[in-house]
């Protein structure tokens, strides 16, 4: 079972009912996953407390979304993903679905309808989490690439500043590619929230979209290189100095 758009609202009555359904399933949701191992915020004071937000995230596995849902229900956010259909069904899809996330449909009118309900979910002062890759990462190395510019043009037509979100550890319990999950009781997910990236002025321009976008993905490499102790490839070297 899929969801479509028109199930999707904001207004305060939603927004209330959203949380108290978060409040009961998020505790055992928890619980549930702590057989797949246990997360570690570093930086949550970066995450907005309240008010619109963006959040750009980056996506290594299918577990990705609820490690980021709960760590961001810990910090008094309760998140709205716009992520492909295809997530809202399996293991996460039921409480995607019940918390009234944002799927993006491939028969959708046009690819932008989507985009617009993230704008409304902003305008209710709602977090929005964007995968902007749009699938998990096909690099051999799982490092972030061919970002789409849907979380930049969303940003720059809103005025919201987006907060770049790395992590690692959850391609360790569920790779690319796999069916199922591996049963890690010690692993640990490190989820980054980088400063967020202020793009207050910026003219939504083809040029400027591409520009920041690239700079949003050399941010989430670098903190990805961090967190994995591995060494930031060259190729994001002159997105990352980037002057916005």
């Amino acid at each position: 079972m899929t969801q479509s758009l028109s199930d999707v609202t904001f207004t305060p009555e939603d927004q209330k009912r959203t949380k108290r359904l978060a409040r009961l399933v998020a505790p055992t949701l928890k619980a549930s996953y702590r057989v797949f191992g246990r997360w570690v915020d570093e930086n949550p004071h970066n995450i907005p407390k309240d008010g619109p937000a963006i959040l750009a995230v980056y996506h290594a596995s299918l577990l990705d979304p609820v490690f980021v849902a709960l760590s961001l229900w810990s910090n008094g956010r309760l998140p709205r993903f716009m992520a492909k259909s295809s997530l809202f069904t399996g293991i996460i899809g039921r409480p995607m679905r019940a918390l009234g996330q944002i799927p993006v449909l491939r028969d959708s009118a046009t690819a932008s309808d989507a985009l617009k309900y993230a704008r409304k979910a902003l305008d209710a002062g709602e977090c929005v989490v964007i995968y902007p890759q749009g699938t998990l990462t096909k690099n051999p190395e799982l490092w972030p690439e061919n970002f789409k510019t849907g979380a930049a043009r969303i940003a720059l037509e809103s005025g919201v500043p987006i907060v770049p979100v790395a992590h690692w550890g959850t391609s360790a319990l569920m790779p690319p590619g796999a069916k199922k999950p591996a049963f890690k009781p010690g692993n640990i997910v490190r989820i980054s929230y980088g400063e967020p990236i202020d793009v207050t002025g910026i003219e939504p321009t083809r040029e400027n979209l591409r520009a920041v976008t690239s700079h949003i993905e050399a941010v989430i490499a670098r903190d990805v290189a961090r967190l994995s102790g591995k060494p930031l490839p060259e190729r994001y070297t002159h997105a990352l100095e980037l002057s916005l």
